[in-house]
């Protein structure tokens, strides 16, 4: 990856092409998902603010519980590697899910313009 000069700011064409062209390749791929698939993932799509703002606190609220069982006196602790670090990230994902499910009907409910920001 040394020879791609992936400056993020101000970004490079590198940078641009990497990251446009791995989105279009990744819509091209949910779109040939089945319906299915496509309406779980809706669910985040539904509720996004809540989403991001909840798994923050989730992923961090386990890493404190995980540096308490560890031992480590309630400070934060560390995941071995990047495969751990999605491993974790989509066990948060699943419990987030039905409360993005159960945020979107409660949004659906309410009659405030400001309810479809969040």
């Amino acid at each position: 990856m040394s020879y791609l000069n992936l400056t993020k700011y101000p970004p490079s064409a590198d940078f641009l092409l990497l990251t446009l062209g791995t989105g279009v390749i990744l819509l091209a791929a949910i779109e040939r998902m089945p319906a299915r698939v496509t309406t779980l993932l809706a669910v985040f799509g539904s509720a996004p603010l809540f989403f991001y703002i909840l798994h923050l606190y989730a992923v961090h609220a386990l890493n404190i519980a995980a540096g308490l069982v560890l031992g480590s006196d309630g400070k934060l602790v560390s995941v071995p590697n990047v495969a751990a670090l999605w491993l974790v990230a989509a066990l948060v994902a699943v419990p987030c899910w039905f409360a993005c499910r159960s945020f979107a009907a409660f949004k659906r409910t309410r009659t405030g313009w400001w309810w479809r920001y969040l």
